[in-house]
């Protein structure tokens, strides 16, 4: 029977080919344990725990593919803020029928 030997410590590398963006976080932390311990978390929280390993390529991939589509950026950008637009509007509209509901609604004097 073997028993599995706990690990203590974890190493992180940078590669020559990594995004600049990632030594620039880096070095913009005052605690870099503690800095990956949020982001573990955090990914834990929105997506479970699971191997992110094969996703760091994927997103290598998203990212140079939208640098190369820098030619649609502006319409792009057009199109989210119209999107922004519509949303924002949706969610007012929203807040105003449930403040009208509200208003419909019997609410005993002791909450009111």
């Amino acid at each position: 029977m073997a028993t599995e030997k706990k690990r203590s410590g974890y190493s992180f590398s940078i590669k020559k080919t990594d995004n600049p963006i990632i030594k620039e976080f880096i070095t913009a932390q005052d605690n870099f344990s503690e800095s990956i311990r949020y982001l573990i978390i955090k990914y834990c929280m929105e997506n479970g725990v699971e191997d992110v390993s094969s996703k760091l390529n994927e997103l290598i991939y998203s990212l140079a593919y939208s640098n190369t589509n820098t030619s649609n950026s502006n319409e792009m950008k057009q199109s989210s803020t119209e999107e922004k637009i519509v949303e924002k509007a949706k969610a007012e509209k929203a807040v105003d029928e449930i403040s009208i509901d509200l208003e419909k609604a019997d609410i005993p004097k002791c909450y009111q």
